[in-house]
């Protein structure tokens, strides 16, 4: 049997849970919150890595990267909710 790809691991997570689309909110949170705490690290808690297969500075990029790519991402479902829910409640008011 051939080891799965990253990408198959993350797919399979996100697409074949018993929990449905909750798999994935917890999949994209995790990212977020990893990322994000990765990106804002003080490069002195990021020291401890240094010397291994992945220099700081370069683990640091990558989740600044994700951070900002899951950012926009978030950004923009978050404005189309609330359109969304700005023109339930306007056809709610006209309908009053």
């Amino acid at each position: 049997m051939r080891r799965m790809t990253n990408v198959e691991v993350v797919t399979e997570l996100m697409e074949f849970s018993q929990y449905g689309a909750l798999a994935q909110a917890f999949v994209m949170a995790a990212l977020a919150k990893h990322s994000r705490a990765v990106a804002d690290a003080d490069p002195a808690t990021l020291a401890s890595i240094e010397g291994g297969p992945v220099s700081p500075a370069a683990w640091q990029g990558v989740a600044r990267e994700i951070a900002e790519k899951l950012d926009k991402h978030f950004a923009a479902w978050l404005r189309f909710y609330v359109i969304t829910q700005i023109r339930k409640y306007a056809n709610n008011c006209y309908l009053l």
